[in-house]
């Protein structure tokens, strides 16, 4: 038996806002709950994308799910309470479950997607712009955020 979650996308486009399932790894088993944010990989290229866990389910056979990268909060956000209006806003309203969710989520509490940039050889030699990039990450121990990188080397 292994335990999956069904994950709703915080932000999403209309055409994707649905229920994702992930499969839960060991070692978050113990930490999940109904109601948390989570970050788990989303699309063809597994970006990084914050979730809300709207069911949490014990199966025997699960195929090809991608699991949950990362618990955000120690306790739940939303209840399960919420998370049914949620759904019945969603219908009612005909507005995403990201609509729905952010006018019950504290303000401040928003979790964006981000790339990171990491060095994997730091001693390669390149020319000019490239050369800055690499400069900029060796100074910030060889990983930063994309936008905090390119924002660096447009400046």
């Amino acid at each position: 038996m292994v335990w999956t979650a069904s994950v709703i996308l915080i932000k999403s486009a209309f055409s994707y806002d649905k229920e994702y399932s992930y499969f839960i790894p060991d070692n978050l088993i113990q930490d999940i709950k109904l109601g948390v944010r989570v970050w788990v990989p989303f699309g063809n290229k597994n970006m990084k994308v914050c979730g809300i866990v709207v069911d949490l389910k014990q199966e025997e056979k699960v195929d090809k799910l991608k699991d949950v990268y990362e618990i955000i909060d120690e306790i739940p956000f939303i209840s399960q309470e919420m998370i049914h209006i949620a759904k019945w806003m969603k219908k009612y309203y005909l507005c995403t479950y990201g609509d729905a969710f952010s006018c019950m989520l504290p303000k401040g509490i928003d979790a964006k997607s981000f790339y990171i940039i990491t060095i994997i050889d730091p001693n390669v030699q390149l020319k000019d712009l490239k050369n800055k990039v690499l400069n900029i990450l060796k100074d910030n121990q060889g990983v930063m955020e994309y936008f905090s990188l390119k924002k660096l080397v447009n400046s």
